[in-house]
């Protein structure tokens, strides 16, 4: 390896003994030898350290980091940015893995164009699982595209798994260049805000159709919290704020129109979400006000409403 690796894989990691070796094994598989890992431990209390520890020994690529407190992930990845010396950076999280080819493939897409950022479709693998039933993309992308801010924000809906999941290589001089880092104060939605504010910067944004990153989706103790819908929505709500500000003063017509249906798409999703719940605590008088508050977003209310009630029926 070169004394200043082409890529640095960083990792975030906590209690995740048992996926860590599968997500190791992968990267170190890769048939690009020139990259380091820089992982860092946020105070795990299970055997995540020693995990680390003996890998570590075993390849001095695997650079650990350990924190004395747990202090989350937008900290933890963070921190290994900062001490990452690689060109790329390259997202993995501890209990995903990728395909050996991955990071020779997207290096290559990330020169060939020229490219600030470049992500790959992913394999959504449920729980407890390791074979994959589907897809992240959705959107009919076939080969090497550009993704534009707005094509990312279109993409990225509420209560949908958004484009907000990608894991792209990054280039390091971007991030550094513009102060960019993930907002700490955000534990789910970091990820998409750190890409928007790529975006909002002037990244050039490309998406490759193959899939080689395997996603884990629903893992109890992930460092990305789960939330239930209204949590989620509301911590969607407050990232948009960020979206708003970071695209004001930078946005062509497109994009502006994007940030402003994606901010409708929230509210009419707070709207459901909201009087569901007092529906479901019986506070009817609430629920009620609630409803009538926003009418233009009742249609949309009642066609959701049906169509669970059809699942339910036919489930």
């Amino acid at each position: 390896m070169n004394a200043t690796p082409k890529i640095s894989v960083i990792m975030a990691a906590y209690n995740v003994a048992p996926y860590l070796p599968k997500a190791f094994d992968s990267i170190l598989a890769q048939s690009m030898p020139d990259f380091e890992i820089v992982i860092v431990d946020d105070c795990s209390t299970d055997e995540t350290r020693e995990v680390i520890g003996s890998t570590a020994n075993k390849d001095p690529r695997v650079k650990p980091v350990y924190q004395e407190r747990n202090q989350g992930v937008g900290v933890a990845r963070n921190t290994a940015i900062d001490n990452a010396s690689g060109d790329w950076i390259a997202v993995v999280d501890t209990d995903d893995w990728i395909s050996d080819h991955r990071l020779q493939s997207m290096l290559t897409v990330a020169e060939d164009h020229a490219a600030d950022l470049v992500a790959d479709d992913q394999y959504l693998v449920e729980s407890e699982e390791e074979e994959p039933k589907q897809t992240l993309l959705s959107h009919g992308e076939k080969g090497v595209e550009l993704m534009t801010a707005q094509d990312f924000l279109q993409r990225d809906a509420p209560e949908t798994k958004g484009y907000g999941l990608l894991k792209p290589i990054m280039r390091r001089a971007l991030l550094n260049q513009h102060g960019i880092r993930y907002r700490t104060a955000f534990s789910r939605i970091e990820d998409c805000l750190l890409y928007s504010d790529c975006l909002a910067h002037g990244a050039k944004f490309y998406l490759t159709a193959e899939p080689m990153y395997f996603y884990r989706i629903k893992r109890d103790g992930a460092l990305t919290q789960q939330f239930d819908g209204l949590d989620a929505l509301k911590l969607m709500s407050r990232g948009q704020d960020i979206i708003e500000e970071a695209f004001a003063a930078t946005a062509d017509a497109g994009t502006k129109q994007a940030v402003e249906h994606r901010r409708h798409l929230i509210n009419q999703s707070l709207y459901y979400r909201e009087v569901l719940t007092l529906m479901r605590r019986r506070e009817v008088g609430r629920a009620a006000k609630r409803f009538l508050g926003e009418l233009a977003f009742a249609p949309n209310f009642m066609s959701r409403l049906a169509r669970a009630a059809s699942r339910r029926v036919s489930g």
